[in-house]
């Protein structure tokens, strides 16, 4: 009769220090990544926890903003609508925007502490010695990976099939771009470990980091140009006191006009469009398909030779 494997002291700690690394916030997939990346080959246990803890990390991190923007956005219809039917708008506004505010603030730590309490009950676990899984990801990640934790000997019956290994900490480098500008540490650190391990996390991790990189500089970019035309603009008068001729004034508002609404199309358009591709390669990755972003992964691609057999789709 087979018995569930039974981690080891080490199995358990290096296990809980893995899920605990979610109270790390933006540096836990980091740590989630080097505590697979060192146990790989010595406990397909680890490996399992690990992977597990950063696909929950990066996962949840996106829900919470989907959630966030919905709540707000909700919120904010509400508010309009409740104002619209209360006659005394004068009494009644004050109250009703400090419940609203509260409302938001609430959802917003509520939804964080959710997110925190789950990795927190996954350390607890792994330290007594439990099999954890995450709802619905869990065991879907345990069929992905081929994780069966029974008893033979001294070792789980099944090591992870290491090409889904890659391919899920692929993904998950994709889906990284929701924490900004620090989303680009871990596929850099997974391209600088692993790049010449595996021919997938080579191609997709400097993939993903050049992807992202761009989407930092264009965002900064954005900001910076809007900063320095309203400087351009403004300075002057600030120096002079009464500031130049009518004339140029009206030169320099309808200058920091155009540039607003250029950073404004920049922001709705490319933003959105940036996510979306995001998304996209973390399914398509994680699905066993070699994704490229356009112009960009079919550059890449030709100088580093990365193209690999897809993996099957789970």
């Amino acid at each position: 009769m087979e018995k569930k494997y039974q981690p080891t002291s080490d199995e358990r700690i290096w296990t809980a220090l893995a899920h605990g690394s979610t109270l790390l916030f933006i540096f836990g997939p980091l740590a989630s990544l080097l505590i697979w990346s060192t146990q790989r080959k010595k406990s397909s246990y680890v490996a399992f926890q690990a992977l597990q803890a950063l696909g929950y990390q990066l996962i949840a991190h996106c829900i919470m903003i989907l959630l966030n923007i919905l709540v707000s956005l909700l919120g904010v219809a509400v508010l309009v609508i409740i104002m619209q039917v209360v006659e005394d708008s004068t009494s009644n506004s004050f109250g009703l925007v400090f419940g609203m505010q509260f409302f938001l603030f609430a959802s917003l730590f509520g939804v964080v502490g959710l997110y925190y309490l789950g990795g927190v009950i996954a350390a607890i676990f792994s330290l007594v010695g439990r099999d954890f899984r995450y709802p619905i990801l869990g065991n879907w990640l345990a069929r992905y990976l081929n994780y069966i934790p029974t008893l033979t000997g001294e070792e789980p019956a099944a090591e992870l099939a290491e090409e889904q290994e890659d391919r899920w900490v692929a993904a998950m480098g994709h889906a990284g771009l929701f924490f900004q500008i620090w989303g680009m540490f871990l596929p850099l650190l997974t391209w600088v470990l692993h790049k010449d391990r595996s021919r997938i996390l080579r191609f997709q991790s400097l993939q993903t980091l050049i992807y992202q990189g761009l989407g930092a500089v264009v965002y900064f970019g954005a900001m910076g140009l809007y900063m320095a035309s309203f400087f351009l603009v403004f300075f002057p008068m600030l120096v002079t006191g009464t500031g130049s001729s009518d004339e140029l004034t009206g030169i320099g508002m309808i200058i920091l006009l155009v540039v607003a609404v250029l950073v404004m199309l920049v922001y709705m358009v490319g933003g959105p469009i940036y996510a979306l591709l995001g998304i996209i390669a973390t399914i398509r990755v994680a699905g066993g398909h070699d994704f490229r972003y356009p112009l960009l992964g079919h550059i890449l691609a030709s100088r580093l030779d990365a193209t690999s057999t897809p993996a099957p789709v789970i």
